[in-house]
C-alpha cells in the first residue's frame, strides 16, 4: 500500500451490500450526487436473471466473497475458518474511499486467503484519475493478490462507445501500473447494451448473475473466471448479508491467477542414464 493522500467523503447508506444493487436511483440519487456523497448508479441491475447463453464451470468451483464497508468489520479469522478461498474488497467509488479497505486488504492476506480489490467505475469521471487512485491504494501486487477489478455497472448517461473508451483507458493504465491484466466485473445484459465492445474479451470476466443455475455471459466472452451468484449470502464472521462468488477452477488455478502465473514448470530434463559413483553431471 502506498502512502497516498486519502479522501474519505461521508457516504449515505444505500441498499445492497457489495458491487451489484448497491446504488441509489432516481431523484434521491440525483440529490445525493450534488451533496458530495458517493455517486449512485443509474442502470439496470447487473445481476439480472433473463435468459441468454449459459456457461457452466467445466470442473472445480471455489467459494469466495466480496465486501465493502457495508459488511462493517468482518472477523476474518472466522471467515477463513469456513473454507472460503478468496475475498475481494472495494477500494473506492469516485471520491469516496471505502473506509474499511485498508483493514480488509491487510486482514485478508493475514489470514492466508487469496485477496483482490475492486473499484466501482464511473464512466462519466476521468478514467485516468480513477485508474491512478486504484493503483495508488493497492500498491504493488504480490503473490496471493488477484488482478485488480473494474466494476462496470453504470453509464453516467454516456453511450456505449464513450463507456467502452473510458473503460479501455482504465484497463490499459491499471494493467501497466500493476503488471496484471485487470478483471472485468459486469452483467450480461448491461455489457451487451451499454458497453457493447469485444475488444476486452481477453481479460478475465467476473460475471454477476443471481441464479442457482449457471450464469449468462455477455456475447464478448465464452467463459468466466468469477461468478457473483448472490447478494444475500450468510457467512460466519460477517453480520448481515454478503455477496457470494465462485471461481471457475481449481485451487492451483486460483493460486496461479493470484501469483500472475509465477509457478515453476519443468520444461525438459536432460540427465545421463548411468553415472559412476562420485561423478558429477
Amino acid at each position: 500500500m502506498t502512502g497516498s493522500t486519502r479522501k474519505v467523503v461521508p457516504e449515505q447508506p444505500r441498499p445492497g451490500t457489495g458491487l451489484a444493487g448497491a446504488a441509489l436511483v432516481g431523484l434521491v440519487g440525483a440529490w445525493l450526487a450534488g451533496c458530495g456523497v458517493e455517486p449512485s448508479g443509474d442502470d439496470e441491475p447487473v445481476g439480472e436473471v433473463q435468459q441468454a447463453e449459459v456457461v457452466c464451470a467445466a470442473g472445480d468451483e471455489l467459494e469466495g466473497i466480496d465486501v465493502s464497508y457495508y459488511q462493517d468489520q468482518p472477523d476474518w479469522d472466522a471467515v477463513a475458518a469456513t473454507g472460503i478461498h478468496f475475498a475481494i474488497t472495494r477500494v473506492n467509488h469516485g471520491d469516496f474511499i471505502d473506509p474499511e479497505f485498508d483493514t480488509n486488504w491487510a486482514a485478508i492476506k493475514n489470514v492466508g486467503m487469496v485477496r483482490g480489490a475492486y473499484q466501482y467505475f464511473d464512466p462519466g469521471g476521468d478514467p485516468v484519475v480513477q485508474a491512478t487512485t486504484l493503483i495508488d491504494e493497492v500498491g504493488t501486487l504480490e503473490p496471493g493478490d488477484l488482478p485488480a477489478v473494474i466494476d462496470v455497472e453504470s453509464t453516467d448517461g454516456l453511450g456505449p462507445a464513450a463507456v467502452a473508451a473510458n473503460v479501455t483507458t482504465w484497463v490499459e493504465l491499471v494493467e501497466a501500473g500493476t503488471g496484471r491484466k485487470p478483471i472485468i466485473y459486469t452483467g450480461s445484459y448491461f455489457w451487451n447494451d451499454n458497453v457493447a465492445t469485444t475488444e476486452l474479451d481477453d481479460h478475465p470476466l467476473w460475471i454477476a448473475h443471481y441464479t442457482q443455475n449457471c450464469p449468462n455471459l455477455p456475447t464478448a466472452w465464452s467463459d468466466w473466471a468469477f461468478w457473483q451468484y448472490s447478494s444475500t449470502g450468510t457467512v460466519a464472521g460477517i453480520s448481515g448479508p454478503v455477496d457470494l462468488d465462485r471461481f471457475n477452477g481449481s485451487v492451483e488455478a486460483l493460486q496461479d491467477l493470484a501469483a500472475n502465473g509465477y509457478r515453476g514448470v519443468v520444461e525438459s530434463l536432460d540427465y545421463p542414464e548411468t553415472m559412476a559413483a562420485g561423478a558429477s553431471g
